[in-house]
C-alpha cells in the first residue's frame, strides 16, 4: 500500500477522469490559442509602424534595439578624472627605463637585441677561425672590406664577416691598444 497525501489523491482521481484530461487539453488549447492571437497582433502592430516609418521591419528592429542600447549606455564610458590619468602616467614613466627599450646590433649576426641580452666580449677571447665567412664571400662583386681595424682580427689571416653596427668602442687615447670590444 502507497500512502499518498490527500492533495495528491485528489489529483490522480481527477487525471483518471476522462472527462477531466478532456477539460485540461481544451484549457491547454485555449492557452496557445491566446499566446498565439497576442503574437500575431504584436507581429501586425510592428509591421503597421514599419510601414507607417517607411522602412524594412528588420531595420525598424535594428533602430529600436540600437536606441535601448543606447539609452542604457548612454553615461559609459566616463571621462577619466585628470588626476588620476596623470597619477597614471607618471607611474609608468617612472616604471618604464629608456635603457630597457634600448637596443644594440650584434657584430655576429646582425640582429637587433634589447641590451640587457647582449654582453660585451674582448676580441682576444673569440675563436675566430669559428667566425670564418664562407669563400663565396670572399668574391669581387661582393665589395666586402674585411679590415676592420683590429689587431687581433686584422692579423689573424682570416676572412670574418662583423656587423661593425655591432662594435662596442673603447675609450682610450693609446693606438697600440684594442680599439673595439664585439
Amino acid at each position: 500500500m502507497i500512502c499518498l497525501s490527500k492533495r495528491k489523491q485528489q489529483k490522480a482521481i481527477k487525471r483518471a477522469d476522462t472527462n477531466y484530461r478532456q477539460h485540461e487539453r481544451e484549457q491547454q488549447r485555449k492557452r496557445r490559442e491566446i499566446q498565439r492571437t497576442k503574437k500575431q497582433k504584436i507581429s501586425i502592430e510592428k509591421d503597421i509602424r514599419a510601414i507607417e516609418a517607411q522602412v524594412p521591419l528588420r531595420v525598424l528592429e535594428m533602430n529600436n534595439e540600437f536606441d535601448l542600447l543606447k539609452e542604457q549606455y548612454e553615461d559609459w564610458p566616463q571621462p577619466v578624472n585628470r588626476v588620476i590619468a596623470n597619477n597614471a602616467l607618471a607611474e609608468f614613466r617612472n616604471n618604464i627605463s629608456c635603457d630597457s627599450l634600448r637596443e644594440s646590433t650584434c657584430a655576429v649576426c646582425s640582429g637587433l637585441y634589447s641590451c640587457e641580452y647582449l654582453s660585451t666580449v674582448p676580441v682576444q677571447e673569440i675563436c675566430l677561425p669559428l667566425l670564418e665567412a664562407n669563400k663565396y664571400f670572399e668574391e669581387p662583386f661582393f665589395e666586402i672590406d674585411f679590415v676592420y681595424g683590429h689587431p687581433c682580427i686584422d692579423k689573424s689571416g682570416y676572412k670574418i664577416l662583423f656587423d661593425r653596427n655591432g662594435f662596442v668602442k673603447r675609450n682610450t687615447n693609446d693606438d697600440n691598444e684594442n680599439p673595439f670590444d664585439l
